[in-house]
């Protein structure tokens, strides 16, 4: 459990962290400057200050096991939504 946890947090960041990987791409693509990248990098940044308090609320309702799979599979479909976007 704890291997699949750390794989868990490995992913996590991973998809947290693409944006920055594809800054100068996506700069080019949508002719757009720095700051308004950054601004955007914000925007997808904040929910991730807010949301964890809910989140771990939630995990102390429906337990750790269920709660692990279900935002692994929710994490696993916004990764996907975020790859059909660059399509």
């Amino acid at each position: 459990m704890l291997c699949m946890a750390c794989c868990f947090l490995l992913g996590s960041y991973y998809c947290y962290d693409i944006p920055g990987a594809i800054e100068s791409s996506f700069k080019k693509e949508f002719n757009i400057n720095s700051l308004q990248y950054s601004f955007l990098y914000t925007i997808y940044s904040y929910p991730n200050c807010i949301l964890p308090l809910f989140g771990g609320i939630f995990l102390d309702k429906i337990g750790i096991r269920s709660g692990l799979v279900l935002f692994t599979v929710v994490l696993t479909l916004g990764q996907f939504v975020f790859t059909l976007g660059g399509y």
